[in-house]
């Protein structure tokens, strides 16, 4: 499904870059204490076409039930933390998607 959904949503810029066919999920987590308590996150590995090493995508799952204006501030501090965890790892920056799934019933 993850490879479906990355062939799918990601800007084809990237999405054509990638083989899909080495798409594996990593015991990874971005979450910092705090953001665990509403969100999860699953990441990815993903070879590079070019041979040039693998890419890490990871999907951050936030359900809201209500329209709430500060949900960019909140996805941006996971984004935030996923970077800070990977520079403090000197590893190399990796793409973050972030996914939000509303299911209440406000159109705001």
């Amino acid at each position: 499904m993850a490879s479906d959904y990355f062939k799918n949503y990601l800007p084809a810029a990237i999405s054509r870059q990638l083989d899909f066919t080495s798409l594996e999920q990593l015991p990874d987590t971005y979450l910092s204490g705090e953001l665990k308590k509403t969100m999860s996150d699953i990441v990815y590995s993903c070879l590079r076409k070019d041979g040039k090493g693998a890419v890490k995508v990871s999907l951050l799952i936030e359900h809201k039930s209500y329209p709430d204006k500060y949900t960019p501030v909140q996805i941006g501090s996971y984004i935030f933390s996923a970077l800070q965890k990977q520079a403090t790892a000197k590893e190399p920056l990796s793409l973050v998607i972030p996914v939000l799934l509303y299911h209440g019933k406000d159109k705001r």
